[in-house]
């Protein structure tokens, strides 16, 4: 690579990106004329709450290797819609990176897409069987940013084939948090994969109130994307049973709604929101209104000692005023 042909730009912040754009290659690096030419567009795609990382929307799986034949010319269109970098590696094979120098476009293994940017790269399919393309993030490979490369002439080989399945894996995870106030008590607990979640969610208050009322949630949840997730399941609440449908949606400001009705008609909406105001302290509202029981709110400050546990005040309209813990497994 002929880095000494690179021309600095004194106005450029050197800590921004890789200047691709400047870099040249010695020799000409053009493809093949006579092999065939096929685009593939790759979306870079995630959710850094549920720590999902994916390429167009799909984790890692036997469903969506990128089939290709040898003699081809190969274009990847690699477009990130997320908010972080992701240097994609490409086994076994060196690419082109398309910039401004044409046949000098340099060859790479490893480029870096920025921040709701694109990068287009293209290489010769000319080795053999399955290689990995992945975002060299370990944690966003593992949750799922990658594709098996597959050579359709050739099949996997044996010792193998017993063992692809664990490259599929979606493994789930369990957390729970839960908030033990002098008033009150709430907090979920979750097993999750992916694109499924199953939760409990509680609250229970004794303080101004006649008698100790309750509420739990046991819902399956169904993840579409950042924005949305559908939900089915139970909710039982001071000798009242009934099934519950609905959805959650993330609206603008970072606020979590969530919209469902109940087996005998009921309309639920929900709102809530946490404001990070310190490195230890944090800001948190909730307001919900029910066509039954009408509207409820909590506001309230969380001081995190520990990444597992925190000191916790807040007011609930029900309930009232109270202070605990708050624990986070």
């Amino acid at each position: 690579m002929a880095h000494h042909k690179m021309k600095p730009d004194m106005h450029e912040n050197k800590t921004s990106t890789t200047p691709y754009q400047q870099l040249v290659a010695i020799t000409p690096t053009t493809l093949p004329i006579a092999n065939t030419h096929r685009e593939i567009q790759l979306n870079l795609t995630g959710d850094m709450e549920r720590y999902i990382w994916s390429i167009n929307n799909e984790i890692l799986s036997a469903d969506n290797v990128i089939k290709i034949k040898r003699g081809e010319n190969i274009r990847f269109v690699l477009n990130n819609k997320t908010m972080m970098h992701h240097p994609m590696h490409l086994h076994g094979h060196f690419f082109r990176v398309i910039n401004d120098q044409g046949d000098y476009s340099p060859l790479k293994h490893t480029i870096d897409v920025p921040p709701m940017g694109q990068q287009i790269i293209e290489f010769e399919a000319n080795k053999a069987q399955d290689w990995f393309f992945h975002c060299h993030i370990l944690y966003h490979s593992k949750s799922g940013m990658a594709r098996v490369i597959s050579y359709a002439e050739d099949s996997t080989d044996q010792e193998l084939v017993s063992i692809r399945h664990k490259l599929y894996s979606d493994e789930g995870f369990f957390y729970a948090t839960g908030s033990f106030l002098s008033q009150m008590t709430e907090g979920s607990a979750v097993y999750s994969n992916s694109k499924n979640t199953l939760q409990t969610e509680w609250q229970v208050g004794w303080q101004n109130v006649p008698s100790t009322e309750y509420e739990f949630n046991v819902t399956y949840e169904r993840y579409v994307n950042r924005l949305l997730s559908g939900i089915l399941g139970v909710r039982l609440e001071n000798n009242i049973e009934r099934g519950i449908f609905g959805f959650r949606y993330l609206l603008p400001l970072n606020i979590e709604s969530e919209w469902r009705v109940d087996t005998a008609g009921e309309l639920r909406v929900s709102l809530g929101n946490s404001i990070q105001l310190t490195t230890n302290i944090n800001l948190f509202a909730d307001f919900e209104y029910d066509t039954e029981s009408q509207e409820e709110w909590s506001v309230g400050l969380n001081y995190l000692f520990t990444k597992n546990a925190g000191i916790v005040t807040q007011y609930h309209s029900d309930f009232g005023m109270g202070a605990g813990i708050k624990i986070t497994y």
